[in-house]
Formats: C-alpha cells, structure tokens, sequence
C-alpha cells in the first residue's frame, strides 16, 4: 500500500473517530460523572492505544533519544488537546 492511500485512509478515519467522540461528549451525564473524569479517562485510553502505534510504525532500529523526543512532543500535544477538550467538554454540560 502506497503513501498515498495510507494517508487518504487516516484523513478519513480522523475526522470519524473526532465525530463519535465529539457525540460522545454530547450524550454524556456530566452531573453524574463530571467532565474531567471523562476526558481523563478518554486521554488515557488513547495514550495506551498509541503505544503500540509507534513501536509499529518505527522506521529506524531502537533509538532511545528519538523515542525519548517522540514520548515529550506527544505529551505536550497531548495535554494542548486535553485542555481544549476539557473547555469544550466543560461548554457543552453549561446548561
């Protein structure tokens, strides 16, 4: 499979994944779980999913600098999402 379709197949699973949980978000009982136990627990699972996404998809042999770059980048990117999720997360329950 070329670089092409591979990219056109996660343009299109993204934007899916982002959806259900943006439906998700909606439909949830925030009074009853609160929005930050839910986002956390959201993050979470993601992060855990990811871990073996990149030992996969790792070109290179095992280079634990990169790895290390990788691990602190996706952190930083990760908590910038988590933030905007939780103001998104917490605008949605207002009533």
């Amino acid at each position: 499979m070329n670089n092409q379709v591979k990219s056109t197949i996660f343009l299109f699973i993204a934007p899916m994944i982002w959806g259900v949980a943006f439906v998700m978000q909606c439909m949830v009982d925030t009074a009853a779980i609160g929005t930050l136990t839910f986002n956390a627990g959201r993050f979470f699972l993601g992060a855990i999913s990811l871990i073996p996404i990149i030992f996969i998809f790792e070109k290179e042999p095992y280079n634990p600098e990169k790895l290390k770059k990788t691990v602190i980048y996706g952190a930083i990117t990760g908590i910038i999402l988590f933030v905007a999720s939780e103001f998104q997360m917490y605008g949605i329950s207002i009533n």
